[in-house]
């Protein structure tokens, strides 16, 4: 697994849910904060790669959590614009992390 990419992922994540996000999605954030933190620290490869695996259960539990998180505008251009790079990291944080960890499917 390429945790720097991961890393950057989150990264990227974590600034969408910021600008966008509000409190339905407040532990989801913070879940992710925690994460950048850990993989940022000197841990071994396999402890970050667990805290990847549990941190994307966490953001994305089936129901609720960011699975069901977009931004709304009304306008349409707009809407699909701003959703894209959400579309596209959870697109690739799943083929990231479904191999391993108990994700598989």
């Amino acid at each position: 697994m390429d945790i720097d990419y991961v890393l950057k992922l989150f990264k990227e994540l974590a600034v969408h849910l910021k600008k966008y996000g509000d409190q339905s999605i407040a532990y989801q954030y913070q879940t992710l904060l925690d994460a950048i933190d850990v993989l940022e620290a000197d841990y071994s490869d396999e402890d970050k790669e667990d805290c990847i695996v549990t941190c994307y259960k966490r953001l994305y539990p089936g129901r609720a959590g960011l699975s069901e998180f977009f931004i709304y505008r009304e306008d349409f251009e707009e809407r699909s614009a701003l959703n894209e790079p959400l579309s596209r990291i959870q697109h690739e944080l799943w083929e990231m992390v479904k191999n391993i960890g108990g994700t598989k499917t």
